[in-house]
């Protein structure tokens, strides 16, 4: 009863169940420490997952600064550094998430080098998993091994030009197009570069394409966390000239342009980012194992109009307070510091004596019940609007809504925000009934 992971280097992915958040730890005191999470409106539910493994193998290898991603029922883990000899690692090694047994991963063909601090990202189509970058110990490496999960043999795949050598970068599967690659650290020091590797066509006519150069919107950083949502990739935390960041961005894939968003609760360096059905959750992830009985802490992205639009199915997610609370405390808490007003904030204020929401609310009750539903977000816009604040609570749908004194920050999207200054400049106008159609 009570029990939740403690602060470590853990490694997150999402797990097999609708709103399932895996943790997984090879290194420190608590190695081969595995966690399953269910997230609900009250919280996450955590239940430490005993694990065994195959008869006669030593698995799993104890290790840190190693690749993990998520195959169906599989686990795969690569890489890394032993703590304990600082020894770079090149083993593969799987859970299977069904049995929680972990085995050595058979392959044929030529294996990457041992390296640590790179990235693996899963083709889901293609049925391959592919390795990026790293550091031997000695050097950082640009190389990119892909490992075909039908016939588990590898290969080098020779797409020059493409990004620099670099480590603790972040890579992320783009659907069908191919695997992002930003970020990281290189010979120069902290890198801030976008690139697309296009894995449409057959392996050996891969190719690489720098889709943005360093933002001044998302600086250049080192251990960030990144996520995939529809047609944009999501960046958060890291670390820049020693300093852990807070800061967090998104890249809009189509129209190449970053946007800024609010920041994390605090700022967190080898944080973790993982998308679920109910939204997007970020965490602390302390590699330091001085105070092993610290708790893990993480907050909760709320849906707003720009995250529908770009997953294209988000469900209705509940906003909280925004002090970073403990994961295994009642709710998980609102990523930004501005909640979105209410119907029942304004009629908490109307209690309270304020004019303007009695007679905004009491205009409501005039109107004919099918005028009243776009009344009442029109309302709750101008109320909002009025209080500088970003955003409010659709009494329909239960979304965020963007307001326009959010929306005046930046150029038109593109993604038909409902209250848009601009006129919808860059939705197409056969889109635009579409899009109204959805709020």
């Amino acid at each position: 009863e009570g029990d939740a992971p403690f602060s470590g280097s853990y490694t997150a992915l999402p797990g097999m169940l609708d709103d399932e958040l895996l943790l997984l730890q090879l290194s420190g005191p608590r190695y081969c420490d595995v966690w399953r999470g269910k997230l609900s409106s009250s919280g996450v539910a955590w239940q430490q997952q005993v694990c065994s493994k195959v008869s006669g193998e030593t698995v799993p290898t104890p290790r840190a600064c190693h690749s993990a991603a998520r195959w169906g029922h599989i686990l795969f883990v690569f890489g890394g550094q032993c703590a304990r000899s600082g020894q770079v690692l090149g083993q593969l090694e799987l859970l299977h998430l069904e049995t929680f047994c972990w085995t050595h991963g058979s392959t044929t063909g030529p294996e990457p080098k041992a390296r640590k601090d790179a990235s693996l990202v899963i083709d889901e189509r293609g049925s391959r998993a592919v390795i990026f970058g790293g550091s031997d110990g000695e050097a950082y490496l640009a190389d990119v091994h892909v490992l075909d999960l039908v016939t588990w043999c590898w290969e080098k795949v020779q797409c020059d030009p493409g990004p620099c050598p670099r480590a603790r970068h972040v890579a992320c599967a783009w659907g069908s197009e191919g695997m992002l690659v930003h970020g990281g650290r290189g010979e120069c020091g902290e890198l801030g570069d976008l690139w697309l590797l296009s894995w449409r066509k057959p392996v050996q006519r891969w190719v690489w394409e720098k889709l943005s150069d360093d933002s001044t919107v998302v600086r250049p950083r080192l251990s960030h966390a990144a996520a995939v949502l529809g047609d944009a990739l999501l960046i958060t935390g890291g670390q820049a000239k020693d300093r852990s960041l807070a800061e967090a961005g998104m890249f809009l894939l189509r129209t190449r342009e970053w946007l800024s968003l609010p920041k994390l609760g605090e700022p967190v360096c080898g944080n973790g980012l993982v998308v679920l059905d109910s939204g997007v959750l970020a965490w602390t992830n302390s590699e330091s194992t001085d105070d092993i009985e610290t708790r893990a802490y993480a907050w909760m992205l709320p849906h707003r109009e720009l995250w529908a639009s770009a997953m294209g199915k988000i469900k209705n997610s509940t906003t909280a307070s925004p002090v970073p609370v403990c994961l295994a405390d009642a709710g998980v808490p609102a990523w930004d510091d501005m909640e979105p007003l209410s119907l029942e904030e304004v009629r908490r204020s109307a209690d309270a004596g304020d004019p303007r929401a009695t007679q905004a609310l009491a205009a409501l009750q005039h109107l004919a019940p099918e005028k009243r539903s776009q009344a009442t977000w029109s309302m709750l816009h101008r109320m909002a609007t009025m209080r500088g604040r970003y955003q409010y609570q659709d009494p329909a749908s239960g979304y965020a809504v963007f307001t326009s004194t959010y929306l005046k920050k930046r150029p038109c999207c593109g993604f038909g925000c409902r209250h848009c200054p601009y006129g919808h400049a860059n939705v197409p106008k056969v889109e635009r009934v579409k899009v109204a159609t959805d709020w």
